[in-house]
């Protein structure tokens, strides 16, 4: 029966109980400690049982100089698939025994002082999503070995930090393929955040494939939200009426678009414009979407991470990787597609 009281239960309470040393309670919680007797292992668990104490994981991993916590900046919430992410980097990093700990900053905050607190808690790694940090920042971590891997960002290469994206350039390509392959002339392309390497990445390798066949595009500028597509497609259908398709450089951005022309237009999709998104998250998938997409292999993004990070860690090496994975191009029923008689389908 566990004890009720308001003090703060310590290994040296149960080791009194037990009527062992503290270091034998330490060693009987040190899962690696295998120099304890079955009969004094039941002893200290039933005494730490009784008094409703649970060591510290914090300080037992200090001890053996690795927190075994994963940092990771994540700072926009409202982003399907970094949240997705989120998820199975969580699941996949228990399965080895790590943890995860999330540092976030709204607009007016500055993400690095945020990440500075990872420095406190002695990470043993960090993984960066959105974030842009400073040589003097990078120069810390790398002064303190923490291994820092850019997930869906470029990598630099000045500070040996890691990256795992999805081949962006690629994907815009393949998407620039499907629209001109399928009879598509007045093409737009509503971008993410300006200067992201994501979105510089995806509008290149459209903007590239386009160029080799002589075509231009509309452009306008947004950000990788929701709100940002809803707005543009505003913008862009009320400026430029002859539009048959719209590249969006994420899903989020795609969903807005097609909320907008189905409740705010007579237009059809896709018998009148074609949408076409970039990521594949779950919601583009509902029959209310069915989004034509470039689907990021986000399974074998987080998986290359995750055993890279840990191998990082465990190995104590300062081996840099740069992987860049190819996706798919998934269609569904936001975008026109033609038979091979050049018949809409």
């Amino acid at each position: 029966m566990v004890k009720s009281s308001n003090k703060k239960i310590s290994s040296k309470d149960v080791a009194k109980l037990a009527g062992v040393s503290q270091s034998t309670v330490s060693r009987v919680f040190n899962e690696s400690c295998k120099l304890i007797s079955e009969e004094t292992r039941n002893r200290v668990i039933k005494a730490a049982n009784e008094l409703g104490y649970r060591p510290s994981l914090i300080a037992r991993s200090l001890k053996g100089k690795s927190t075994k916590i994963i940092g990771i900046e994540i700072n926009d919430f409202k982003n399907s698939y970094y949240m997705k992410a989120l998820g199975m980097f969580a699941e996949a990093f228990q399965e080895r025994g790590f943890n995860l700990m999330i540092f976030n900053a709204g607009e007016s905050e500055n993400m690095e002082e945020k990440l500075k607190k990872a420095l406190e808690y002695q990470v043993a790694g960090l993984i960066i999503t959105r974030a842009i940090l400073s040589d003097e920042y990078l120069e810390w971590c790398t002064r303190y070995h923490i291994p820092i891997f850019m997930f869906n960002r470029i990598n630099h290469e000045k500070h040996k930090l890691s990256s795992v994206v999805c081949d962006n350039y690629l994907g815009g390509e393949k998407i620039g393929e499907l629209l001109y392959n399928n009879g598509f002339r007045n093409i737009a392309f509503i971008s993410g955040d300006e200067n992201s390497s994501t979105n510089n990445g995806r509008e290149s390798g459209f903007s590239e494939f386009l160029k080799s066949k002589n075509m231009t595009y509309t452009k306008i500028q947004g950000e990788f939200s929701y709100e940002s597509g809803f707005k543009s497609a505003e913008q862009l259908i009320n400026s430029m009426e002859n539009t048959d398709s719209i590249f969006c450089a994420s899903d989020s951005i795609a969903l807005g678009v097609i909320d907008y022309i189905k409740n705010k237009t007579s237009l059809k999709i896709p018998e009148d414009i074609s949408v076409v998104g970039f990521d594949d998250i779950d919601e583009g998938g509902n029959i209310n979407y069915n989004l034509t997409t470039y689907k990021q292999p986000i399974k074998e993004l987080i998986d290359f991470t995750v055993k890279e990070m840990i191998d990082r860690i465990e190995n104590k090496t300062d081996k840099m990787i740069n992987i860049k994975l190819e996706g798919e191009v998934l269609i569904r029923n936001s975008c026109k597609i033609l038979n091979k008689n050049g018949i809409p389908q």
